[in-house]
């Protein structure tokens, strides 16, 4: 595992205000990275976010769309 980070996230957007926690999970393997993120917005109405990606190959600074 290359890391995993836990935190809080808030946002404003068009449709309000929200914060909630946010997870990452990253792994090397095969030389890319593997890795997915999670959002839990403190709203308990709203579904859990969920996004997993893989880079092309294992540069410090990756960008991603």
């Amino acid at each position: 595992m290359k890391g995993q980070w836990l935190g809080r996230f808030e946002t404003t957007g068009a449709v309000g205000r929200d914060e909630g926690n946010l997870l990452i999970d990253i792994d090397e393997k095969d030389g890319v990275f593997h890795g997915y993120a999670v959002l839990q917005s403190d709203q308990g109405n709203l579904p859990l976010v969920f996004t997993k990606f893989i880079t092309n190959d294992t540069a410090p600074t990756q960008t991603l769309t």
